[in-house]
């Protein structure tokens, strides 16, 4: 199992908020500040002074540092 990551490097907000809605919406953008990839784990860093917010399903994580790893059959389900 793996993250499905999207990657947005540097966009205008303009850029942002007409496309916000497709990401939400899962499709795919046509953009070359936009990288698309799979991975087992996430290291996010800021390098820089400014927040840094992550985003998650379309909910805001919060700001700073993350990490984040797939973890397979961590939770076992009794029925």
């Amino acid at each position: 199992m793996t993250f499905n990551v999207v990657v947005i490097g540097d966009i205008s907000i303009g850029d942002y908020l007409l496309n916000v809605q497709k990401l939400k919406d899962a499709e795919k953008l046509n953009h070359k500040a936009v990288m698309y990839c799979k991975a087992k784990k996430i290291t996010i860093k800021n390098l820089d002074t400014q927040n840094l917010y992550c985003e998650a399903d379309g909910e805001l994580m919060g700001s700073g540092n993350v990490e984040i790893e797939m973890m397979e059959k961590v939770i076992h389900l009794v029925a």
